[in-house]
């Protein structure tokens, strides 16, 4: 309830904005600006909580906005256009956001606290690095960074700034510290950001050679949508390709199972897009499990009818998909399942088949879930339990497990049997 309100709150606040300042925000954050009035509101909410605040796994599955391309980056008039905007409204978004250096960056008044690691390890050049001013980094450059302003140079796109501290010879370790031996590490830290214009800038390096980069980098850019990132990575390889006399990046470049994953968990639909649109193969790993456990079944429906793969032979899943749905809650994902099978077994759908066994009635009884069982109670489907294990759960139920406890006694399941009805396997229904 409190991220719902959280939510609102910050919903409130963008719609008061008019067409032009949403605009504003949206190609500040790199997003798309298709959409109704309200779709780009809802865009600027679902990107801001899940960058700041993490709140994008909360268990209401936000709304589903179509993700067009991203749209080109601002130009120079950026800061005319955000000084016309009510210091209140700006004041009134960056707090719910709970965002002080984001704040301080745009530069407007803030009821938020200093963080501690601002006040008690930021160097003067690192509070130059906020102000985003050159000038003043200039007059702070005698000092180091720390990890506080490299966050900043690559979050808020300080590419001048970047260009101008990489210059200067005696800070290379500091950056070294920072961003890792031959800044291995930013390409990570800006896919993460969903910066291109921080890639362009490590790729263009000509003193740091051949550009070693990790797997994160794609994988935390499909976790965080950032789709610029992605486009500039799918770009930029492609062009290596084509050219030998380019800097080698691979095509496609590196990424592990972790980038699907995530964007399941998520529900990143334009990510699992990307991928498919642009010739990246796709490496599901435990994509149906991660969708089942947080209730995307717009991300079940994908993968089933829109990925081109095979569930169950090209797209690997088990029983552990249905318990931990049944652990989570997630009936409406318990009954995709069970449709599906249905629909296969009668000579259609997509061969999908539920796999399950009584683990999900002891998870959704350890996880005091009633809803769980009674729809297990009522599926016709054929799952069995021991009392002994129902029991093992209840003792270390969450929340003490009152509920499921009394479901369990309304089934008429008697607790204090004998050993042979204790270590007996019976069927629910």
């Amino acid at each position: 309830m409190q991220e719902l309100g959280l939510r609102t709150k910050i919903l409130d606040a963008y719609t008061k904005l008019d067409l032009n300042e949403l605009l504003l925000f949206l190609r500040l954050r790199l997003l798309s600006t298709t959409g109704s009035h309200h779709d780009l509101a809802i865009r600027l909410v679902e990107y801001d909580l899940t960058k700041y605040n993490d709140i994008g796994r909360s268990q209401v599955p936000p709304p589903s906005i179509p993700q067009p391309p991203p749209t080109p980056p601002l130009t120079d008039d950026t800061p005319n256009i955000l000084s016309n905007l009510p210091i209140d409204l700006l004041t009134e978004i960056l707090d719910h956001l709970g965002s002080w250096e984001l704040s301080k960056a745009v530069g407007v008044p803030t009821s938020l606290p200093c963080p501690s690691e601002w006040s008690t390890k930021a160097t003067s050049l690192d509070y130059a690095i906020l102000s985003g001013s050159l000038n003043q980094v200039r007059q702070a450059s005698s000092a180091p960074f720390t990890k506080l302003g490299a966050n900043i140079l690559v979050a808020f796109d300080m590419v001048s700034i970047l260009n101008y501290l990489w210059g200067i010879r005696t800070l290379r370790p500091v950056f070294q510290s920072c961003f890792g031996n031959d800044l291995n590490l930013l390409p990570g830290i800006a896919s993460a950001n969903n910066r291109p214009r921080i890639l362009e800038w490590w790729y263009n390096q000509e003193d740091i050679n051949p550009k070693h980069y990790s797997t994160d980098s794609i994988d935390v850019a499909c976790r965080n949508l950032s789709l610029a990132a992605l486009e500039w990575w799918d770009h930029k390889s492609r062009a290596c390709m084509a050219d030998p006399a380019l800097e080698h990046l691979p095509f496609p470049p590196y990424y592990t199972q972790k980038a699907m994953e995530a964007a399941s968990s998520k529900a990143h639909l334009a990510v699992l897009t990307f991928f498919v649109t642009h010739g990246w193969p796709l490496q599901p790993g435990r994509s149906l499990d991660n969708a089942s456990s947080t209730g995307h079944i717009s991300v079940l429906n994908w993968w089933a009818y829109e990925s081109g793969l095979e569930l169950g032979k090209d797209v690997k899943y088990d029983k552990n998909a249905v318990y931990l749905a049944s652990c989570s809650g997630k009936v409406e994902v318990l009954q995709w399942w069970k449709e599906q099978s249905e629909k296969s077994k009668a000579g259609g759908g997509t061969g999908v088949q539920m796999l399950f066994d009584g683990d999900s009635l002891v998870g959704a009884t350890r996880y005091n879930r009633p809803e769980v069982l009674d729809w297990w109670d009522k599926s016709g489907l054929p799952v069995n339990y021991r009392i002994c294990d129902i029991e093992e759960a209840l003792e270390d139920a969450t929340g003490g497990g009152r509920e499921v406890r009394k479901w369990w006694a309304r089934k008429g399941v008697n607790f204090k049997a004998g050993d042979s009805e204790w270590m007996k396997v019976r069927p629910l229904n």
